[in-house]
Formats: structure tokens, sequence, C-alpha cells
């Protein structure tokens, strides 16, 4: 995605795009709250899918709250605020779609969740490049990468997700309140080692120019691969 964007748009819209996406995954840990290894080890299921599912939705609201606070306090009101914001989407739709991907392989089921997540991040990259190639614009590019990424989770996440369990979300307080703290040192723990991962990145944004992001993400590049 960074290449694409760097190759159509240019190196400061690469920029811009590296940080976002770097915030996004940041927060992306906020969003899963990492309740994924929590919830395919209890096979006894002593927390129904619903209550899982409620507490996604409370820790997917948490993740909304902080890009929308970290794209204000950085850059004011402000169209790169707005695709600060916007990019960081696109990683809340994977904090979100993890659920399902548990719920499927605490059913033995792993290979729906797997099949999912290429079919999805297939189309949302080809949206998300023919979107720039049409549109010539990073913020159009990715809302509809966005509203392509929404169908494919409806389709190959949520309607296989019913055969499996039921999909009604269970706002219990206490009992979503108790999953989050029996989550919370896990997540706490992946939180600090993403920004360990992020901490240039941001060290980059606060003293150079934003064209940096890029060439920086680009050297970098080979290492996250590995």
């Amino acid at each position: 995605l960074l290449m694409s964007v760097t190759n159509i748009l240019g190196t400061t819209a690469g920029g811009i795009f590296s940080i976002a996406y770097a915030n996004a995954q940041q927060f992306q840990v906020l969003g899963s709250f990492e309740m994924r290894a929590y919830q395919v080890t209890d096979i006894k299921e002593s927390h129904p899918f619903g209550l899982y599912l409620s507490t996604r939705i409370v820790t997917c609201g948490f993740m909304l709250i902080g890009l929308a606070l970290f794209a204000t306090l950085s850059e004011g009101i402000s169209t790169t605020a707005v695709l600060f914001f916007v990019i960081g989407l696109l990683r809340f739709l994977d904090a979100f779609e993890d659920v399902f991907h548990g719920l499927f392989q605490l059913r033995g089921r792993l290979d729906i969740g797997g099949k999912a997540l290429f079919i999805r991040s297939l189309i949302t990259a080809i949206a998300f490049i023919l979107g720039l190639l049409v549109t010539s614009d990073l913020l159009y590019a990715t809302l509809i990468s966005i509203g392509c990424s929404i169908f494919a989770i409806y389709i190959c996440d949520i309607k296989p997700a019913a055969n499996y369990s039921s999909i009604r979300p269970q706002f219990e307080f206490t009992s979503v309140l108790r999953l989050l703290t029996e989550c919370f040192p896990i997540f706490l723990g992946s939180f600090m080692a993403a920004y360990l991962t992020n901490a240039p990145k941001y060290g980059l944004q606060h003293y150079l120019p934003i064209e940096y992001q890029a060439i920086f993400s680009i050297i970098f590049m080979p290492a996250m691969a590995v």
C-alpha cells in the first residue's frame, strides 16, 4: 500500500500514509485488546461469543477515540487529521474482524478465518490501488477501500459465523469489565511492544518533514518483512 501511494501520489502523500498507518497499527492493539489469545483458549466457553463480541465493540470504540485524539492533537483540525483518522479505519476493521476469526479457531475451523483474511486483504488492496489510480486522492481511495472491506467482512466473516454461534452482542457491564481486566496484562505488553516499533516514526513526525516518513518506512520495510 505504501509503495502504491508513493509511486502514484508522491513522497509527501507516502509520508502521510506511513505515519497514519503506523499509528493505526499502534491503536489496533487497543481495538483488539489482545483478546484473541484468551478467546481461543476458552475451550469450556466460560464466556459466550456474544460477550466477546460486545467487549470487542467496546475496545474498538476505544480505538476510534484514540485515533481521533491522536489525529486532532498532532495535526489539529485539518485535512491531514482527517486522513490520519480515515486511514486508521483500515486497521479498525482488522481489529473488529479478529473476534470472528477467534470463533472459527475455537470451533476448529480456522481455515474459514484464513480464507476470509486472504480475500478481504486482497479486495482491500486492489480497491485501494484502483482508487488511487482513478481518483488520485488518498482520502477517496481509502474510503473506497474501507467500503469494499466492510462488504468482505460481512460476506466472509459475519455470515459464516452465524453458523457456529449466536452473533448477537451481550452487553453485560460486569462481565465486559471482568473480561477487559483479565486481558489487560496481555494488551499492555503488546501495546508497549508496538510503541517500540513506532517510536522512531513518532520522532520523525516531530522533527523532520513528512516526506521522511515514507523514506524511513521504505528503508525499514525489509526488516519488517523478515
